[in-house]
């Protein structure tokens, strides 16, 4: 049995979590997404003499392809490609998923012999006024075109045009960039000026994390936490997605079940789906059972587990504004399809805990 004060210490932590994210009205903590527009530019900087391996842009696009969801739209956009617009924006229905993930498969990857700032305007044309509001392009790149610190930057006004136009369409820019000697001053600026995040990345590993971390920032997914090798799945998981970071790139992790039995990506088992990548493994599992799950050959830090589930945090009654010592109550329900978990109950607090 669960101590009341540690059970109340946990309450307490859900509703401030449902208060910072939400305002107003009844706001799922972990709800429905209406889902988002979103561009991926693919951008392959470096010349043929300090590439990386062969791949480490499709690779990490591929993962996120992998874990966006049904009510999103995706496009593709890609510097060096005979046409830059490789998959126009649409609908993420099953097979414009197929249509992606082969399209990056085909992905050249030659060294962009023009900056992407001069794609950027073409690709924020492929946004549609149909569609989900919100609207980002997340630019991969594999590399950085360094600018000397000690010179103006000649495209600065270039990049505040693009950056103008973004915040008129409405379109919010994240980019990451596997910077091995420095930082791409251009998409940091161009990430900064619209409101979104630059990812600095070392390693094929980082760059699939930065595209982890962009997913979880905009989709707010359920998760469950992996402490030490270990992560618990309950009865109320519908579908749970791991994204195991391998500990060595090219050797893969193992999953070991609640009943001991050990999965690897050719273990044919019914309800688990199985993607190999270089830097991680995207696990897939229907229906799992209940129980503690253990990875072996994954780094815990790089993980993850995502959840789907029929479960909700629902808070009602929260203001967008909190005076530091006002008191404020809070109603919150824990709901299931099938009716509420937890009564919805009132508590007060004073003031905003530090």
């Amino acid at each position: 049995m669960v101590p009341k004060k540690h059970f109340i210490k946990a309450a307490w932590a859900l509703l401030w979590l449902c208060i910072l994210v939400g305002v107003g009205g009844a706001v799922p903590c972990a709800g429905e997404d209406p889902g988002m527009q979103l561009v991926l530019f693919l951008d392959a900087a470096n010349g043929p003499g300090n590439a990386p391996a062969k791949g480490i842009l499709s690779q990490a696009a591929n993962l996120l392809v992998h874990l966006l969801q049904e009510e999103d739209y995706l496009g593709l956009v890609a510097a060096g490609e005979p046409e830059s617009v490789i998959l126009p924006l649409g609908s993420l229905t099953q097979e414009l998923r197929v249509q992606a993930l082969a399209r990056l498969a085909r992905l050249t990857e030659g060294p962009s012999q023009k900056p992407p700032l001069e794609f950027l305007p073409q690709a924020l044309e492929v946004f549609q006024p149909e569609g989900p509001g919100r609207r980002v392009m997340f630019i991969l790149s594999d590399g950085v075109r360094e600018i000397d610190p000690q010179k103006k930057n000649p495209r600065q006004e270039e990049i505040q045009q693009i950056a103008a136009q973004a915040k008129i369409a409405g379109v919010t820019i994240f980019s990451a960039a596997l910077a091995p000697k420095g930082l791409s001053d251009e998409l940091k600026i161009l990430a900064s000026a619209t409101g979104g995040r630059f990812w600095e990345a070392k390693s094929a590993s980082d760059l699939a994390l930065a595209v982890l971390n962009f997913y979880e920032q905009l989709a707010h997914p359920q998760e469950t936490p992996i402490q030490g090798n270990d992560f618990r799945l309950d009865q109320w998981v519908k579908q749970a997605v791991v994204v195991a970071a391998r500990s060595v790139p090219g050797q893969g992790v193992m999953l070991t079940s609640p009943t001991g039995a050990r999965l690897m990506p050719r273990t044919p088992v019914k309800n688990i789906q199985w993607v190999a990548g270089q830097a991680y493994d995207l696990i897939t599992m229907i229906q799992p059972r209940p129980g503690t799950w253990r990875l072996a050959g994954a780094q815990a830090a790089g993980s993850r587990v995502l959840l789907t589930t029929d479960l909700s945090l629902t808070v009602a009654g929260t203001p967008g504004k909190v005076a530091e010592d006002e008191a404020l109550m809070v109603t919150a329900a824990l709901d299931h399809k099938k009716g509420t978990l937890c009564r919805r109950g009132g508590a007060q607090r004073r003031g905003i805990p530090r």
